[in-house]
């Protein structure tokens, strides 16, 4: 019995020994993980500032793309819209009067993605920018850069990018670099979203209607499902079958009196 119990209590030490040797090892992965992490963080400001300001860029269009998706194409929109599900739904085409067609309450509806994608960007890389600037002057870096600057946003059917032009010039003993073209790319439907839903505003002031099972026939890799409201407002949602990311909005057009 003395036996089996020092069998049990060295099988119990030696359980302990393990768990605190799995715990030093955890622990100074880590710590190690943790310093490469800042060490590339500063490599990456320091000698190549080029790649750490692109990825400010796409942090920001990431950021961007989350706040419009989640706001259904409006980062503060605060009327002309319906509650659906908890969440603002925007009138994009709407009927003030009985049995007429809607009118487009949004008709630059992707420019103006755009432009809530070229403003939010503008914020984020000048501060990107300024960052940048402190840490390398803390290294001993005399930084110039170009006062005035311009931006672009590009839309692809799956991507959303950012060009950015500005001059930046670093110069420390006798060394001197200077760059001026940044860009980054995110991967997003948003542009695809908006169109498709362009489309569906353009049909239902026109002709009061759109089929959207006939149109993903011919657009398998959207998906819309359409419900309509007890004042008879349509709601479109509009779905990129591989990422998920969606967007919905609101129509009402063409609508009948009560009791007709």
């Amino acid at each position: 019995m003395q036996r089996k119990n020092k069998i049990i209590k060295n099988k119990k030490a030696q359980i302990t020994i393990f768990v605190i040797i799995a715990i030093v090892l955890v622990a100074a992965f880590v710590l190690v993980f943790m310093l490469l992490k800042t060490k590339i963080a500063r490599v990456t400001m320091e000698e190549e500032p080029t790649r750490y300001l692109e990825k400010c860029i796409e942090d920001s269009l990431e950021k961007t793309e989350t706040a419009l998706l989640d706001g259904n194409g409006y980062i503060n929109k605060t009327d002309n819209y319906i509650l659906y599900f908890g969440k603002k739904v925007p009138y994009l085409c709407k009927a003030s009067q009985f049995y007429n067609p809607c009118i487009n309450q949004e008709p630059m509806f992707i420019e103006h993605i755009r432009e809530e994608f070229e403003k939010q960007a503008r914020e984020d890389i000048e501060d990107c920018f300024s960052e940048l600037k402190k840490n390398l002057e803390r290294k001993g870096y005399y930084v110039n850069e170009e006062k005035n600057w311009t931006l672009k946003v590009e839309f692809r059917e799956d991507a959303v990018s950012v060009n950015v032009n500005k001059k930046l010039t670093l110069k420390r003993d006798d060394e001197t670099r200077s760059y001026e073209k940044f860009q980054g790319q995110v991967m997003s439907p948003i542009y695809k979203l908006a169109k498709t839903a362009i489309t569906i505003v353009n049909f239902e002031s026109t002709l009061c209607e759109f089929n959207h099972m006939n149109w993903m026939r011919y657009f398998p890799d959207i998906s819309i499902k359409k419900f309509v409201a007890s004042d008879a407002t349509k709601i479109y949602t509009i779905e990129d079958r591989e990422s998920k990311k969606s967007i919905s909005i609101a129509i009402k057009t063409c609508v009948f009196p009560a009791g007709i």
